[in-house]
């Protein structure tokens, strides 16, 4: 094999990485946004509780 021929299959190599790289960053972005959304709700749900705690001691 001739250098050419192998610094091509080197660079195919690190190209599919990349895009594997590219498609885990993807989800990656997905999985986050789900978790800022969960973690909202959350928030809501904890103020809602703390207001309620609020009007029983009053």
């Amino acid at each position: 094999m001739n250098e050419t021929r192998k610094h091509m299959y080197y660079l195919l190599e690190k190209m599919r990485e990349l895009d594997s790289q590219i498609i885990a960053g993807e989800n990656a972005k997905k999985d986050l946004k789900l978790l800022e959304e969960q973690f909202y709700e959350l928030c809501g749900e904890a103020i809602e509780e703390d207001e309620n705690a609020r009007s029983l001691e009053n």
